[in-house]
């Protein structure tokens, strides 16, 4: 597991030195900042879903036609719970290894698969109000494979308006056997 971490990083790394040193022409390398809500089913300590905002970067290297890329996500959010005296802090990073393929459909549209691997770490803390005693809880490194889709509607050149719909087959009996991520954001070209 820690050579595809190391193998993963050292290749990111190395694209991204690349792009700094401009050695890439014609758009190879791409830089895109994620920012977005998720919304989590939770168990504990009682059912409910819990909306949070994330953020992180994606790299694409290649031609649209066939790309490498690679995401980092991380979100962090605390929870309240009076009633049974709980605060729950909750820190969760993704990281994404995947080929994309897309295809400009006109002046105005280009739509993308992807697929690959999505590993993520969780670490919570639940503190008992009332005794002031904390629990910490880092889950073991998680990989599954994702797949997904996504269309971009190219405005005024520079400007573009993107969406998509990517699922994580998580075998995870917690919370089912798939995760459901979607997006929509909005592009600026430098």
């Amino acid at each position: 597991m820690k050579k595809i971490i190391i193998t993963t990083i050292s290749l990111l790394l190395s694209t991204a030195t690349i792009a700094a040193t401009g050695s890439f022409s014609n758009g190879l390398v791409r830089v895109e900042p994620v920012v977005g809500y998720e919304r989590e089913q939770k168990f504990k300590p009682t059912p409910h879903t819990k909306d949070r905002m994330f953020y992180g970067a994606r790299l694409l290297f290649g031609p649209p036609l066939i790309s490498i890329e690679g995401e980092y996500l991380q979100s962090e959010d605390t929870e309240t719970f009076p009633t049974d005296n709980l605060n729950i802090k909750t820190k969760t990073e993704k990281f994404k290894a995947g080929i994309r393929s897309g295809l400009r459909l006109g002046p105005f549209l280009s739509w993308y698969l992807r697929g690959g691997y999505q590993g993520s770490k969780r670490n919570t803390e639940t503190t008992n109000t009332t005794t002031d005693v904390t629990v910490t809880k880092n889950s073991a490194f998680k990989v599954a494979p994702y797949a997904g889709t996504g269309m971009r509607i190219h405005l005024m050149g520079a400007f573009s308006i993107a969406g998509d719909f990517t699922v994580v087959f998580t075998d995870d009996p917690e919370k089912g056997d798939r995760e459901y991520q979607t997006s929509l954001g909005l592009n600026l070209r430098i």
